[in-house]
Protein backbone atom coordinates (compact mmCIF):
# COMPACT_ATOMS: atom_id res chain seq x y z
CA UNK A 1 0.00 0.00 0.00
CA UNK A 2 1.30 3.81 -1.05
CA UNK A 3 0.62 5.94 1.76
CA UNK A 4 1.23 9.40 0.73
CA UNK A 5 2.45 12.23 3.66
CA UNK A 6 1.12 15.82 2.24
CA UNK A 7 3.99 18.20 3.87
CA UNK A 8 6.50 20.44 2.31
CA UNK A 9 9.86 18.90 4.18
CA UNK A 10 10.47 14.95 5.05
CA UNK A 11 12.95 16.36 7.78
CA UNK A 12 10.18 17.92 9.86
CA UNK A 13 9.67 15.26 12.82
CA UNK A 14 6.57 14.90 12.37
CA UNK A 15 6.63 13.87 8.89
CA UNK A 16 9.63 11.75 9.76
CA UNK A 17 7.60 10.15 12.06
CA UNK A 18 4.68 9.15 10.15
CA UNK A 19 7.39 7.60 7.04
CA UNK A 20 9.57 5.46 9.94
CA UNK A 21 5.83 4.08 10.75
CA UNK A 22 4.83 3.67 7.08
CA UNK A 23 7.86 1.27 6.57
CA UNK A 24 7.70 -0.27 9.95
CA UNK A 25 4.06 -1.42 8.90
CA UNK A 26 4.99 -2.56 5.59
CA UNK A 27 3.77 0.00 3.44
CA UNK A 28 5.19 2.30 1.34
CA UNK A 29 5.41 6.45 2.17
CA UNK A 30 5.11 8.89 -0.27
CA UNK A 31 6.40 12.13 0.63
CA UNK A 32 4.37 14.64 -1.36
CA UNK A 33 5.25 18.91 -1.50
CA UNK A 34 1.47 20.03 -1.93
CA UNK A 35 3.17 23.28 -3.67
CA UNK A 36 4.80 20.70 -6.65
CA UNK A 37 1.01 19.68 -7.62
CA UNK A 38 -1.13 21.16 -10.54
CA UNK A 39 -4.78 20.91 -10.80
CA UNK A 40 -6.45 20.60 -14.21
CA UNK A 41 -10.39 20.79 -14.30
CA UNK A 42 -12.81 21.77 -17.37
CA UNK A 43 -14.34 20.22 -20.07
CA UNK A 44 -15.98 17.29 -17.86
CA UNK A 45 -12.25 16.34 -16.74
CA UNK A 46 -10.01 16.59 -13.79
CA UNK A 47 -6.30 15.73 -13.50
CA UNK A 48 -3.93 16.36 -11.18
CA UNK A 49 -0.12 16.68 -11.50
CA UNK A 50 3.00 16.33 -9.52
CA UNK A 51 6.32 17.75 -10.73
CA UNK A 52 4.70 18.39 -14.15
CA UNK A 53 4.07 15.01 -14.30
CA UNK A 54 0.64 12.70 -13.74
CA UNK A 55 0.43 11.58 -9.91
CA UNK A 56 1.50 8.23 -10.02
CA UNK A 57 -1.34 6.06 -7.57
CA UNK A 58 -1.32 6.61 -4.17
CA UNK A 59 -3.86 4.50 -1.82
CA UNK A 60 -4.49 7.10 0.94
CA UNK A 61 -3.19 10.42 2.41
CA UNK A 62 -2.27 12.25 5.76
CA UNK A 63 -2.40 15.69 5.12
CA UNK A 64 0.39 17.80 7.11
CA UNK A 65 -0.43 20.96 5.23
CA UNK A 66 1.10 23.68 6.87
CA UNK A 67 -0.46 27.17 8.17
CA UNK A 68 1.25 29.05 5.53
CA UNK A 69 -0.02 26.71 2.83
CA UNK A 70 -3.36 26.32 4.06
CA UNK A 71 -5.32 27.50 1.19
CA UNK A 72 -3.08 25.67 -1.90
CA UNK A 73 -2.63 22.72 0.35
CA UNK A 74 -6.53 22.08 1.32
CA UNK A 75 -7.07 22.67 -2.67
CA UNK A 76 -4.37 20.25 -3.61
CA UNK A 77 -6.30 17.72 -0.82
CA UNK A 78 -9.78 18.71 -2.07
CA UNK A 79 -8.64 17.31 -5.36
CA UNK A 80 -7.04 14.52 -4.21
CA UNK A 81 -10.36 13.43 -2.39
CA UNK A 82 -12.74 13.57 -5.67
CA UNK A 83 -10.26 11.80 -7.21
CA UNK A 84 -11.57 8.78 -4.83
CA UNK A 85 -8.31 8.69 -2.45
CA UNK A 86 -9.51 8.74 1.35
CA UNK A 87 -7.79 11.33 3.60
CA UNK A 88 -7.49 10.80 7.18
CA UNK A 89 -8.96 14.19 7.63
CA UNK A 90 -11.66 16.54 5.60
CA UNK A 91 -10.17 19.34 3.43
CA UNK A 92 -13.14 21.79 4.99
CA UNK A 93 -12.21 20.81 8.65
CA UNK A 94 -8.52 21.67 7.81
CA UNK A 95 -9.65 25.07 6.87
CA UNK A 96 -12.34 25.95 9.37
CA UNK A 97 -9.38 24.33 12.12
CA UNK A 98 -7.03 27.60 10.78
CA UNK A 99 -9.66 29.84 11.40
CA UNK A 100 -10.10 30.26 15.22
CA UNK A 101 -13.41 32.54 15.62
CA UNK A 102 -14.47 29.66 12.17
CA UNK A 103 -13.48 26.62 14.41
CA UNK A 104 -14.95 27.98 17.58
CA UNK A 105 -18.52 28.49 15.65
CA UNK A 106 -18.61 25.19 14.94
CA UNK A 107 -17.54 24.21 17.71
CA UNK A 108 -20.08 25.55 19.72
CA UNK A 109 -23.16 24.92 17.48
CA UNK A 110 -22.16 21.50 18.24
CA UNK A 111 -22.47 22.00 22.08
CA UNK A 112 -19.23 21.82 23.00
CA UNK A 113 -17.76 24.40 25.76
CA UNK A 114 -15.29 27.37 24.22
CA UNK A 115 -14.23 30.47 26.16
CA UNK A 116 -16.28 33.29 25.44
CA UNK A 117 -14.96 35.25 22.10
CA UNK A 118 -16.22 38.40 20.31
CA UNK A 119 -14.95 39.43 17.04
CA UNK A 120 -14.70 42.90 16.79
CA UNK A 121 -14.11 45.56 13.85
CA UNK A 122 -15.23 48.52 15.62
CA UNK A 123 -12.78 50.74 17.71
CA UNK A 124 -15.67 52.35 19.31
CA UNK A 125 -17.09 48.78 20.43
CA UNK A 126 -13.66 47.73 22.48
CA UNK A 127 -14.91 48.54 25.88
CA UNK A 128 -18.46 47.23 26.08
CA UNK A 129 -16.70 43.70 23.76
CA UNK A 130 -14.20 43.26 26.98
CA UNK A 131 -17.21 43.51 29.07
CA UNK A 132 -19.30 40.68 27.08
CA UNK A 133 -16.46 39.01 27.50
CA UNK A 134 -15.97 38.99 30.98
CA UNK A 135 -13.41 42.20 31.70
CA UNK A 136 -9.60 42.36 31.65
CA UNK A 137 -7.71 40.82 31.52
CA UNK A 138 -8.26 39.38 27.93
CA UNK A 139 -6.27 37.74 24.98
CA UNK A 140 -6.08 39.61 22.00
CA UNK A 141 -5.85 36.87 19.23
CA UNK A 142 -5.47 36.80 15.29
CA UNK A 143 -7.61 34.71 13.51
CA UNK A 144 -5.01 32.80 11.96
CA UNK A 145 -1.52 32.01 14.05
CA UNK A 146 0.04 28.79 15.43
CA UNK A 147 2.44 28.01 17.91
CA UNK A 148 1.21 30.51 19.83
CA UNK A 149 1.90 33.53 17.40
CA UNK A 150 -0.30 35.84 17.54
CA UNK A 151 -1.70 35.96 20.89
CA UNK A 152 -1.14 38.98 22.97
CA UNK A 153 -2.17 38.87 26.56
CA UNK A 154 -4.03 42.56 27.33
CA UNK A 155 -4.70 43.91 31.17
CA UNK A 156 -6.61 47.12 30.17
CA UNK A 157 -9.20 48.28 28.23
CA UNK A 158 -6.57 51.24 27.30
CA UNK A 159 -3.92 48.56 26.12
CA UNK A 160 -6.47 46.50 24.32
CA UNK A 161 -7.77 49.45 22.53
CA UNK A 162 -4.00 50.58 21.33
CA UNK A 163 -3.09 47.67 20.39
CA UNK A 164 -6.45 46.60 18.18
CA UNK A 165 -6.06 49.57 16.53
CA UNK A 166 -2.49 49.03 15.56
CA UNK A 167 -3.36 45.88 14.18
CA UNK A 168 -5.98 46.73 12.30
CA UNK A 169 -4.33 49.50 10.66
CA UNK A 170 -2.10 46.55 9.16
CA UNK A 171 -5.31 44.76 8.02
CA UNK A 172 -5.29 41.94 10.72
CA UNK A 173 -8.18 39.87 11.52
CA UNK A 174 -8.64 39.57 15.41
CA UNK A 175 -11.11 38.27 18.37
CA UNK A 176 -10.96 39.40 21.81
CA UNK A 177 -11.20 36.00 24.18
CA UNK A 178 -11.83 36.07 27.55
CA UNK A 179 -8.58 34.52 30.08
CA UNK A 180 -9.62 31.77 31.81
CA UNK A 181 -7.50 33.22 34.84
CA UNK A 182 -7.74 29.62 36.99
CA UNK A 183 -5.41 27.23 33.97
CA UNK A 184 -3.63 30.35 33.68
CA UNK A 185 0.16 28.93 31.83
CA UNK A 186 -1.41 25.41 31.24
CA UNK A 187 -3.39 23.02 28.67
CA UNK A 188 -3.89 19.97 27.76
CA UNK A 189 -3.40 18.64 24.14
CA UNK A 190 -5.14 15.69 23.45
CA UNK A 191 -4.94 13.56 20.18
CA UNK A 192 -7.84 11.88 18.48
CA UNK A 193 -7.38 9.62 16.08
CA UNK A 194 -10.37 7.64 14.46
CA UNK A 195 -12.58 8.72 17.08
CA UNK A 196 -10.22 7.87 19.96
CA UNK A 197 -8.48 9.34 22.03
CA UNK A 198 -4.88 8.24 21.70
CA UNK A 199 -2.63 10.20 23.65
CA UNK A 200 -2.43 13.40 25.72
CA UNK A 201 -0.20 16.02 27.94
CA UNK A 202 -0.20 18.86 29.71
CA UNK A 203 1.30 21.59 28.85
CA UNK A 204 3.20 24.25 31.43
CA UNK A 205 4.25 27.16 30.34
CA UNK A 206 8.04 28.43 31.25
CA UNK A 207 8.16 31.19 33.97
CA UNK A 208 6.96 34.87 32.76
CA UNK A 209 5.41 33.63 29.67
CA UNK A 210 1.27 32.91 29.50
CA UNK A 211 1.29 30.97 26.22
CA UNK A 212 1.52 27.22 26.91
CA UNK A 213 2.97 26.03 23.46
CA UNK A 214 6.00 23.66 23.20
CA UNK A 215 7.50 26.39 20.85
CA UNK A 216 7.41 28.72 23.55
CA UNK A 217 9.20 26.93 25.97
CA UNK A 218 6.71 25.18 27.58
CA UNK A 219 7.51 21.73 29.37
CA UNK A 220 5.21 18.55 28.77
CA UNK A 221 4.18 16.13 31.36
CA UNK A 222 2.12 13.22 31.22
CA UNK A 223 -1.97 13.69 32.36
CA UNK A 224 -4.75 11.11 33.00
CA UNK A 225 -7.89 12.70 31.10
CA UNK A 226 -11.45 12.77 32.61
CA UNK A 227 -14.23 11.16 30.74
CA UNK A 228 -15.40 14.56 30.14
CA UNK A 229 -11.83 15.60 28.86
CA UNK A 230 -12.12 12.62 26.51
CA UNK A 231 -15.56 13.32 25.59
CA UNK A 232 -15.09 16.81 24.44
CA UNK A 233 -11.73 16.21 22.80
CA UNK A 234 -13.23 13.13 20.42
CA UNK A 235 -16.41 15.46 19.62
CA UNK A 236 -14.56 18.41 18.64
CA UNK A 237 -12.33 16.56 16.04
CA UNK A 238 -16.10 15.03 14.84
CA UNK A 239 -17.36 18.23 14.57
CA UNK A 240 -14.22 19.50 12.15
CA UNK A 241 -14.55 16.09 10.48
CA UNK A 242 -10.93 15.61 11.54
CA UNK A 243 -10.19 12.13 11.82
CA UNK A 244 -6.32 13.06 13.02
CA UNK A 245 -6.89 16.48 15.44
CA UNK A 246 -5.10 17.66 18.09
CA UNK A 247 -7.21 19.24 20.50
CA UNK A 248 -6.48 21.93 22.99
CA UNK A 249 -8.54 22.09 26.09
CA UNK A 250 -8.18 24.64 29.44
CA UNK A 251 -9.45 23.13 32.83
CA UNK A 252 -11.81 25.94 34.29
CA UNK A 253 -14.54 26.96 36.85
CA UNK A 254 -17.10 26.03 34.83
CA UNK A 255 -16.21 22.82 33.29
CA UNK A 256 -13.42 22.02 29.75
CA UNK A 257 -13.24 24.55 27.53
CA UNK A 258 -11.78 24.18 24.05
CA UNK A 259 -9.53 27.01 22.63
CA UNK A 260 -8.28 25.55 19.60
CA UNK A 261 -8.39 22.50 16.96
CA UNK A 262 -5.24 21.49 15.28
CA UNK A 263 -5.71 19.95 11.72
CA UNK A 264 -1.75 18.82 12.08
CA UNK A 265 -1.12 18.14 15.27
CA UNK A 266 2.51 17.70 16.26
CA UNK A 267 4.22 14.61 17.40
CA UNK A 268 7.40 15.50 19.02
CA UNK A 269 5.77 16.65 22.08
CA UNK A 270 3.02 14.52 22.57
CA UNK A 271 5.03 11.38 21.88
CA UNK A 272 7.54 12.50 24.32
CA UNK A 273 5.63 13.57 26.81
CA UNK A 274 3.55 10.47 26.82
CA UNK A 275 5.71 7.61 25.20
CA UNK A 276 2.72 6.83 23.33
CA UNK A 277 3.69 6.08 19.26
CA UNK A 278 1.05 8.31 17.72
CA UNK A 279 2.37 7.99 14.75
CA UNK A 280 1.54 4.19 14.63
CA UNK A 281 -2.04 5.28 15.37
CA UNK A 282 -2.04 7.47 12.69
CA UNK A 283 -0.54 5.25 10.01
CA UNK A 284 -2.99 2.49 11.44
CA UNK A 285 -5.68 4.57 10.49
CA UNK A 286 -4.34 5.26 7.25
CA UNK A 287 -4.39 1.90 6.19
CA UNK A 288 -7.93 1.24 7.73
CA UNK A 289 -9.53 4.00 5.57
CA UNK A 290 -8.05 2.35 2.36
CA UNK A 291 -9.10 -1.24 3.10
CA UNK A 292 -12.66 0.00 4.10
CA UNK A 293 -12.90 2.11 1.43
CA UNK A 294 -14.10 5.37 3.90
CA UNK A 295 -13.68 8.68 2.69
CA UNK A 296 -13.86 11.19 4.79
Amino acid sequence: MRIAVLSRKRTLYSSKRLIEEIKKSGHVPVVLDPLNFDIIVGNGAQQINYSRKKLKHVDSVIPRIGASVTRYGTSVLRQLVYMGIPSTSAPLGITIARDKFRCLQVLTKSGINVPRSILVRNPVNIEKAIKKVGGVPVLIKLLRGTQGVGVIYIDSVQAASSTLETLWSMGKQLLIQEFVVESRGTDIRSVVVDGEVVASFRRVAKIGEFRSNIHKGAIGEPVELTEEQKDVAIRSAAALDLGVAGIDMLESSDGVKVIEVNASPGLQGIERASQINVAEAVVDFAAKIVKKNVRI
